[in-house]
C-alpha cells in the first residue's frame, strides 16, 4: 500500500538516473580527430631564404603571391626595405619600400595595405599607412592623328584609375586631371584630345 499511495516518488528517481546516465555517455565519449604536433612544422630554408631582421606581418595576395613586413633590409639575397614579395621561387623588393618598420599587412581586391611606424612608402608621405596597386601599372598609349591626340590604355584591372596630365615634369610636376570623355570599347579605354604647340604629358593615377 505504501508504494501505491506515493508511486510518482519512487519511479521520478529511476527516470531522472536515466537521463543522468545517458548524458554521461556522450560526455565521456573520446574524440578521434586530427591533432596538430611538431610534426605537422615544416622549415622554409633554404627553400625561402629568410630575412636579415623581424618580420611583423605576412599576408597572401590574390595571386598567391607572400608579402612579408617588418624591420629588415634584405630577405634572401635581395636588397629590400622593409617590405618584400615572394612568388614562390624567388625574393623580390617592392619599390623603394618604406623608410621605417612595417607592422601590418591586410589585402583587399588589387590593393595591399600597409601600416607600421614609416612616414614614408615608394617615396611618397605616407604617415604610417599606405596604400599599394599590386597588379602591373597600365601602360599608356599616345598616337597622333591631324590635329588630335589619342591616350588609350587597357581597360582590365584599371577601375578608379584617372588621366592626368601636365605640361612639364620638372618638380614639382603640376598634374591636372584630364576633363575628357573617356570611351572604352572593352578592351580598351581612350581619350581624344586638342594637339597644342606645347609639350604634354600623361600619366594614370588612383586618387
Amino acid at each position: 500500500m505504501g508504494v501505491s499511495q506515493n508511486p510518482t516518488l519512487r519511479c521520478a528517481p529511476a527516470a531522472l538516473l536515466g537521463v543522468l546516465l545517458l548524458f554521461s555517455n556522450i560526455e565521456m565519449r573520446a574524440q578521434n580527430g586530427p591533432t596538430f604536433s611538431d610534426a605537422n612544422w615544416s622549415t622554409m630554408n633554404p627553400s625561402i631564404s629568410g630575412a636579415n631582421g623581424p618580420v611583423d606581418a605576412a599576408v597572401v595576395d590574390g595571386a598567391g603571391n607572400l608579402c612579408i613586413g617588418g624591420d629588415f633590409t634584405a630577405v634572401g639575397d635581395v636588397i629590400a626595405n622593409v617590405i618584400a614579395k615572394w612568388n614562390g621561387l624567388s625574393w623580390t623588393a617592392m619599390g623603394s619600400g618604406m623608410n621605417e618598420r612595417v607592422l601590418a599587412l591586410a589585402v583587399s581586391g588589387s590593393d595591399l595595405y600597409a601600416g607600421g611606424q614609416f612616414a614614408i612608402a615608394g617615396n611618397r608621405v605616407s604617415a604610417n599607412v599606405a596604400r599599394a596597386y599590386l597588379p602591373a601599372l597600365p601602360a599608356l598609349s599616345v598616337l597622333r592623328s591631324d590635329t588630335q591626340v589619342t591616350v588609350s590604355w587597357a581597360s582590365a584591372d584599371t577601375t578608379g584609375f584617372g588621366l592626368e596630365q601636365a605640361g612639364a615634369l620638372a618638380a614639382p610636376a603640376s598634374w591636372v586631371t584630364n576633363s575628357a570623355i573617356i570611351t572604352e570599347d572593352g578592351t580598351n579605354k581612350s581619350v581624344t584630345i586638342p594637339v597644342t604647340n606645347a609639350p604634354q604629358f600623361f600619366r594614370l593615377r588612383r586618387p
